[in-house]
């Protein structure tokens, strides 16, 4: 209970309780002792009504706000009115805004030590402003930490509490939010650096995986056939030293170009059987292109596709038969409509599923069919002898080698041709690296 309430509804019996019980010693007439004890009554009435008034008068809600190095929070408190000490600590006392709140400062530096109020209202607002300051200060906003002005301690301040109140409401926000967005840079910046890390892995394996393809020579087209026009006329060909990818280019190869900004940020569909290292699918030979552009800009090498000659010579790897395991198709040799493999006309097989030839190139034989650089042609009539691609209009149509895992046994013979518009995209096509020494 509040103690000017409790003195001013308890002293007044107190004195009649006491009066009442030793009256009787000092007086023996009944009727003097009833006005003595009106009067006495009267008079404790007025005594317990001063007493309250006086520690009413004196009620007191405190900010004990300290100096620094005290350590001290600042809270609301009640407490009495101000002497000249606080806490042991000498202070000097001043009332800036009359009788309504009066500050007490140390004598040995005038730092303000505490603030007192008259209402704990007028207590709670004060100490909300200074918090704020507080916090601005801690917060390196270069708000200098001191008292807010007393003057403003009015009921006028309730708008200009509120829209304290929601200044800080929207920092803390505006705070919360600059963690967030810290915090996702931060974990972009670790995600990007393992994706560049893993890019150049993949990149560096590209350039590993690269074979020598030995200088030498071979007869192109098929000697064996007597009526297929385009694979007539059969004419020396003369291989210098390249070197050729030992396996086609895989959806990881391609996805890191996506990744990286690259290939029109195209993502070819995979038709559901996977991608990592299968070999990328749906790819025109403008795509390719593209794919190379790419790897020439991170490498520094001369990346390209192989010529129709240079495809040729790799795959028949210095043998004569049909196959490089020999003459017939055989089991689980390739990936192909007969081949006996578990992606027979199914789907593409993940490169180096089967034994690579001589010259250490895997799936030469179908999988799937592998752009070249040539322009098509109706037969060998004019074609270079060098080994190099057989260039015509740049809308022309491109060759294609190797046969893919729908061919029959045929279509995957090295000699045989296949073509396609440079725009064309399908499941059955992909393609294989050659590099310039």
């Amino acid at each position: 209970m509040n103690p000017a309430k409790m003195i001013r509804n308890y002293i007044p019996r107190i004195f009649t309780q006491i009066i009442s019980r030793f009256t009787p010693i000092f007086a023996n007439k009944r009727e003097s002792r009833s006005r003595y004890i009106a009067s006495l009554c009267n008079l404790s009435l007025i005594v317990g009504l001063s007493i309250a008034h006086s520690l009413e008068a004196s009620e007191w809600y405190t900010v004990m706000i300290g100096v620094p190095e005290w350590n001290v929070r600042p809270e609301c408190g009640y407490a009495q009115e101000p002497g000249s000490t606080s806490a042991g600590h000498l202070v000097t006392v001043e009332r800036p805004n009359g009788d309504q709140a009066i500050i007490t400062r140390l004598k040995s530096n005038g730092k303000i030590s505490a603030v007192y109020f008259k209402s704990k209202r007028q207590c709670q607002k004060y100490l909300l402003k200074y918090d704020s300051l507080i916090n601005n200060d801690r917060h390196g906003k270069g708000v200098k930490t001191t008292h807010p002005d007393l003057a403003s301690q009015d009921e006028g301040s309730d708008k200009e509490e509120e829209i304290s109140l929601l200044a800080q409401e929207e920092q803390k926000r505006k705070e919360e939010k600059e963690a967030e967005l810290k915090l996702a840079a931060e974990e972009a910046q670790k995600k990007k650096v393992l994706i560049e890390k893993r890019n150049r892995e993949i990149i560096r394996k590209i350039e590993m995986d690269m074979v020598d393809i030995p200088t030498g020579s071979f007869l192109m087209g098929d000697p064996r056939s007597k009526g297929v026009k385009y694979l007539k006329p059969v004419h020396k060909v003369n291989i210098p030293f390249f070197r050729m990818g030992k396996n086609e280019v895989t959806f990881d190869q391609w996805d890191i170009c996506v990744t990286d900004g690259y290939c029109n940020g195209y993502n070819p569909k995979d038709e559901g059987w996977g991608r990592g290292s299968r070999p990328v699918i749906n790819i025109s030979w403008d795509d390719a292109q593209e794919f190379i552009y790419w790897l020439k800009l991170k490498t520094g090498d001369r990346f390209r596709l192989p010529s129709e000659a240079e495809w040729e010579y790799a795959a028949r790897a210095g043998t004569e038969s049909n196959y490089h395991w020999g003459d017939n198709i055989g089991k689980n040799n390739a990936n192909c409509s007969v081949c006996e493999s578990q992606w027979d006309r199914s789907r593409t097989a993940p490169v180096g599923s089967f034994p690579a030839n001589a010259f250490g190139l895997h799936d030469m034989h179908g999988n799937i069919s592998e752009w070249t650089q040539d322009c098509g042609h109706d037969n060998y009539d004019g074609a270079p002898s060098d080994g190099s691609a057989w260039i015509g209009v740049h809308s022309c149509y491109r060759t294609t080698r190797g046969g893919s895992f729908a061919s029959n046994p045929i279509g995957m013979l090295p000699f045989m041709r296949g073509a396609g518009k440079r725009s064309d995209r399908s499941k059955f096509r992909g393609f294989r690296l050659a590099l310039d020494k």
